[in-house]
């Protein structure tokens, strides 16, 4: 057995391996520690494609009875961590290290490790870095984002802020004969995983701080540092006990952060236009009545939540939009939080949880909800069938009625705030179907009676819908009709989730529409077959499949309309839920690389395009609207001072098929009543008399303005 034997991996290296050999060579000769121990110097060719082989070959002729050169060669790259374990198989040492091949770090550091390991009783002793100021603004730059990477993948891991990546660490023998075979990464994560098992095996580390001279000709690409985190999550997704308490508060304040750095400019530059003013008067009407909250209706829209909601709202707060937007965004935040919370209890997977969360905190394509208060009560709903739907999944965790009574509340809620909650049933039945199939377990009283009391009360629900719209509007019309031919829009509307269709969809014909589906089709029907065998990619497909349900039969101009935004707001937590596990799965399965890379390009590109399609449509639609609902507050301000017996309203206002919403505005800024409020048809004449006013749009100023009778 020889007392130490120090490894140097080598990728490349025919032009350096040499120099830094000899340095060590030299150094072990002329060191009187080392003149009487037996060293062994392992060179270990990393598949490279130059001459290292060669040369490495060529040096075990040093060897003589003090000092062994050993080199060992293999014909693929796979990677730093593969080359330092193969390494450790060639020799029998009482110690082992292991040193870049571009001598960052000077032999006589060695020493210093040796008398660190042999005096007290760490079982290994790993380099710290010190930062050296002398280096180039490059070798800076690279430092600073190589320490950021590192705080986060730290933290990301639950391990110390430490240099794990430092190419500089000694083990005594034991250490490497119990953990180098259980350490599966074989790159630059290589030294993370083996952090993560000596802490987890409670081996006790040495921090040894230690200069460096960094090498303007490093390897280490861009590439690699996607890489180095990739397999850092794949290790994180292996080893790492998530403590939920720790998780869940991630989840909250990346959803916080994400929601409020995409979104919160809505805050001060939103505004109140169309649905919003109604909405108001709508509270105004109210008044705060607990009878009126539950049994007043919206035309045909019954609901409770948003009654209470918007009678609190303009009580408080009037016509102000500021609170208005922020509560949106904090529903929003709450939305993106229990999806990352419904994703870990689906999964146990902290990567699915965390990517689960962001995603839906982004937005997306589902922006509406956060940029239109009118459109809030997406986001509203959702909340509601995403709690009921964490709160049924805690039920199976530890068998408290009390959670199924939370999660039959938040049913009750959600169908007192949109009539899309009748979906929620049926997510219900798909996530037991899949607790079920994962889990064992008797069928318990407790859910007969939850079972029958959400089908009774969906049964009631639906019967009551059916009294309030058949003679709606929306049914009269034809908006709204159960049309069969409407499900051929599915993978358009599903695709439409990952890369917005939206934006080109008006100047599609038929033939590149059916190309766009039949591509569709292929792409979700290539992903079904090839993760056959991965649940949650089946419980995905199913949430979107169901939740788009009630919006599907909305007429469109075009056969291949995908849905408006707000629709979109809950299906694409399911789409979200199958991007985080198809990632999740590849990583952790350590699947090729050239794949891996390619997906997270996709994601990102996805993401882009999300953002990149948002921001397009609020520059040329929201400031538009925005400055409309701005104009239409102003007008009726004045229209307080006023104080006319009535208000005339052109029939050319934006939003022509819309009148209630200035009837809404004259209401709650102004307190004109809606039988003061006359719309004069096209063509009408605009005969003033005294204390009568005409509120029209100047389409040349882009604003509301007014006429008086001056006489």
């Amino acid at each position: 057995m020889v007392y130490l034997a120090l490894i140097i991996p080598c990728y490349n290296e025919e032009f350096r391996v040499e120099k830094t050999f000899l340095e060590y060579f030299n150094y072990f000769k002329k060191t009187a520690k080392f003149t009487n121990k037996e060293i062994a110097i392992v060179l270990v060719d990393d598949g490279s494609k130059d001459k290292t082989k060669e040369v490495i070959k060529k040096l075990e002729s040093f060897s003589d009875t003090q000092i062994s050169v050993k080199s060992f060669s293999y014909e693929n790259n796979r990677g730093k961590g593969a080359a330092i374990k193969e390494g450790a198989k060639i020799v029998d040492a009482q110690y082992y290290g292991f040193s870049d091949a571009d001598l960052s770090f000077q032999p006589a550091l060695i020493e210093k490790a040796m008398f660190v390991l042999e005096g007290g009783n760490d079982d290994l002793l790993l380099g710290q870095r010190i930062s050296d100021e002398n280096r180039s603004f490059y070798s800076k730059f690279r430092a600073f984002f190589s320490s950021a990477l590192r705080r986060v993948v730290n933290y990301f891991l639950s391990i110390p802020n430490i240099d794990t990546q430092c190419g500089f660490k000694f083990f005594k023998r034991h250490f490497v004969k119990h953990i180098f075979p259980e350490i599966k990464e074989n790159r630059f994560s290589f030294d993370v995983e083996l952090v993560i098992l000596a802490q987890e095996h409670n081996y006790q580390a040495n921090l040894f701080s230690i200069n460096f001279r960094h090498d303007e000709d490093s390897r280490v690409t861009m590439k690699d540092g996607v890489r180095y985190i990739l397999d850092t999550i794949g290790i994180s997704e292996r080893l790492r006990t998530v403590k939920e308490k720790s998780l869940f508060f991630q989840l909250l304040i990346l959803s916080v952060i994400i929601s409020f750095l995409v979104y919160g400019w809505v805050i001060w530059k939103g505004y109140l236009f169309s649905d919003d003013f109604t909405w108001l008067w709508h509270g105004q009407k109210i008044g705060n009545d607990l009878q009126n909250i539950l049994t007043f209706k919206m035309s045909t829209f019954y609901s409770p939540v948003l009654n209470a909601f918007y009678s609190f709202m303009y009580g408080v707060f009037g016509y102000a939009s500021q609170p208005l937007f922020l509560l949106g965004i904090i529903v929003h935040v709450l939305v993106s939080f229990l999806s990352g919370v419904l994703a870990w209890q689906l999964s146990k997977s902290r990567f699915i949880s965390i990517v689960s969360s962001c995603l839906v905190a982004l937005g997306g394509i589902a922006y509406e909800p956060l940029v239109w208060i009118g459109a809030n009560m997406h986001s509203f709903v959702t909340i509601f069938i995403v709690l009921s739907l964490v709160s049924f999944y805690q039920y199976f965790k530890n068998s408290q009625i009390v959670y199924l009574l939370i999660s039959f509340l938040c049913f009750v809620l959600a169908l007192g705030t949109k009539e899309s909650a009748v979906v929620t049933p049926f997510l219900l039945l798909v996530t037991f179907v899949y607790y079920k199939i994962k889990n064992k377990r008797k069928f318990e009283v407790a859910l007969i009676f939850y079972w029958v009391g959400v089908f009774l009360l969906l049964g009631f629900y639906l019967y009551q819908q059916y009294l309030w719209q058949k003679n709606s509007v929306w049914i009269e019309s034809g908006i709204y009709s159960i049309d069969l031919m409407a499900l051929f829009r599915i993978p358009l509307i599903f695709f439409n989730n990952f890369i917005p269709i939206s934006p080109i969809s008006g100047f599609l014909n038929n033939w590149m529409a059916v190309c766009l589906w039949l591509f569709a089709v292929g792409v979700f029907s290539f992903i079904l077959f090839r993760f056959k065998n991965l649940m949650l990619i089946w419980y995905s497909f199913l949430w979107m499949g169901i939740s788009i349900g009630p919006f599907i039969f909305f007429k469109t101009a075009l056969w291949w309309d995908t849905l408006a935004s707000r629709y979109n707001y809950l299906p694409r937590i399911g789409a979200v839920f199958l991007i985080a596990v198809i990632l999740q799965y590849l990583i952790v399965n350590n699947k090729s690389r050239y794949i891996i890379n390619g997906l997270v390009y996709c994601v990102m590109i996805s993401i882009f395009a999300q953002l990149f399609f948002m921001v397009q449509v609020i520059r040329s639609e929201y400031e538009y609207v925005y400055n409309t609902g701005r104009s239409l507050s102003d007008i009726m301000e004045l229209t307080k001072k006023i104080q006319p017996e009535r208000v005339f309203v052109r029939w050319d206002h934006p939003f022509t098929e819309n009148n209630a919403h200035i009837v809404g505005a004259a209401s709650v800024v102004a307190g004109i009543g809606e039988s003061s409020m006359v719309f004069l048809p096209k063509d009408a004449p605009e005969n003033l008399n005294e204390n009568e006013i005409l509120i029209y749009w100047n389409p040349e100023l882009r604003k509301y303005d007014i006429k008086q009778n001056t006489k």
